[in-house]
Order: C-alpha cells, then sequence, then structure tokens
C-alpha cells in the first residue's frame, strides 16, 4: 500500500473530509511508520513506545521543563498514529492490539491530567473534563460495539486535540508560568468541546438505530 492509498483508506474508514492539513498528518504518518518498519518494529512495540514518551513528558511537566515535554507529548501522539498504520501497512492488525492502543490511550491520558493541575489549572475543572471525556469515549465504544459506526465518528475533541492543548498549554506556562487562571480556562474549553463532541456522537448513533430500525420494519 503506498501513501496515496494508505491516505484513502484512512479518510474512508474514519468518516473524515479530504482536508489538506489531514492529509499532511497522514503523510507524516505514513513516514514514520515506513522507518519504524525498517527497524521491525511491530505495531505493539510502537505503541508502548509511544506510551513511555508520553508518561516520559510528565515527568518533564513535574520537573517544570515545560518545552520538553510539549515536544515529547507531541511526538508520543504522532506515534499513537504510527502503530496504527504499521497494522495497516503489514497487515498485522489484532484484538489484543487494538486493546492495548486503547489501554495505553487512557493511562497517559489520565496522567497528562494530573500534570494539567501541576501547570496551576483547578482540580476540579480537570476532574470534569476527565469524566467528559470518559462519557465521549464509552459512547463510541459501546456504538462500536454493537457495529453502529465502525471506528467511529470523528469529532472536534478527539486524542490530537486533546493533545494540542496539552502542547499549548507547556508552552504558555514555558512562558508567563504556572497560572491558575490561563490553566483553567484551557481545561474548561477542552471540557466544552468534548460535550460538544459527546452530543455529536450521540445523535450520529442514535440516528443510525432509528434508520436500521426503519429498514427492518420496511
Amino acid at each position: 500500500m503506498n501513501r496515496l492509498e494508505y491516505q484513502s483508506a484512512w479518510i474512508r474508514s474514519h468518516n473524515t473530509p479530504n482536508w489538506l492539513i489531514v492529509k499532511i498528518f497522514l503523510t507524516i504518518i505514513y513516514g514514520l511508520s515506513r522507518i519504524f518498519m525498517f527497524f521491525r518494529v511491530t505495531p505493539n512495540a510502537a505503541t508502548v513506545i509511544g506510551g513511555l514518551i508520553g508518561l516520559a513528558s510528565v515527568w518533564f511537566v513535574y520537573s517544570e521543563i515545560w518545552l520538553i515535554a510539549a515536544t515529547l507529548a507531541a511526538l508520543s501522539s504522532l506515534l499513537d498514529g504510527v502503530d496504527g498504520a504499521i497494522a495497516e501497512l503489514t497487515n498485522r492488525k489484532s484484538k489484543f492490539g487494538a486493546i492495548l492502543d486503547a489501554l495505553i490511550d487512557r493511562i497517559v491520558e489520565i496522567a497528562w491530567f494530573v500534570s494539567l493541575i501541576w501547570m496551576g489549572a483547578q482540580a476540579s475543572a480537570v476532574v470534569v473534563c476527565g469524566l467528559m471525556i470518559m462519557v465521549m469515549e464509552y459512547t463510541r465504544a459501546k456504538a462500536n460495539s454493537l457495529n453502529l459506526d465502525g471506528p467511529g465518528l470523528i469529532t472536534i475533541a478527539e486524542r490530537p486535540t486533546r493533545v494540542i492543548m496539552f502542547v499549548m498549554l507547556n508552552i504558555g506556562v514555558s512562558f508567563v508560568g504556572t497560572d491558575t487562571r490561563s490553566a483553567t480556562i484551557g481545561v474548561w474549553v477542552l471540557t466544552s468541546l468534548t460535550a460538544i463532541a459527546s452530543m455529536q456522537l450521540f445523535f450520529r448513533f442514535t440516528n443510525k438505530l432509528r434508520n436500521n430500525s426503519s429498514g427492518q420494519t420496511n
């Protein structure tokens, strides 16, 4: 599978618009996956490497080395796409790999949310945001278990969006220092985006159910 074929397959399976920024992102993922494949890195190994880098970024937040934390978080996000690309390109998809990927994603995100408190965000705001993300991801997982939408609809609050917010907060803190107001506002913005995404998923899946019911009746 070449780069264009991979892009087309990913965009089609994820119900994503054919935007330039998506193509650029997928081109980077494709290039990195080819490098990993050259060194015979398996999809699961790439998942674990990305997770370890994500957790390492939290240590740098704790140490107040903000720019390195931001860089490692961004790299971890890229590797989160690389493992899936390797699995796709080498035809090594597995249920274990999907579970491992989801588990490590949640562990890293929980660690990131804890580090938001170290940046100065109010703990209550962080907890509410984390709960909203859990609701969104549970809605998607439940719908997927019912075979309603394949990989699921791409929303405005996907993991790349959450990583971008985390990276931006790290960069901001590097310039202005820990600031409770700025960090908390950033968390509430992400909470709002996640609430919108949850409603987007809910209405998408309920419409699917309604359409399926209508089709069965007819």
